[in-house]
């Protein structure tokens, strides 16, 4: 879990972008990776955020990725 601005960042199955302010989900990011041959990919875990490069970087359980910060 990570705050950033007036956003929190963290993953649950998906990764969610929560407005800290008013409690309202902005983004929910599905893995692209699930399919057949990666039947359990899933955001689980820690979400990253470069704050330099408005990145951030999870894994999904099989491949590390990063990701522009959405607006």
């Amino acid at each position: 879990m990570r705050a950033y601005g007036d956003r929190l960042y963290y993953g649950s199955g998906e990764i969610f972008i929560i407005d800290l302010e008013k409690g309202q989900t902005l983004h929910k990011i599905e893995t692209p990776n699930r399919s057949a041959r990666f039947p359990h990919a899933q955001f689980i875990d820690a979400v990253a955020v470069d704050e330099e490069h408005q990145r951030m970087y999870t894994t999904d359980g099989y491949f590390l990725m990063c990701m522009r910060l959405p607006e």
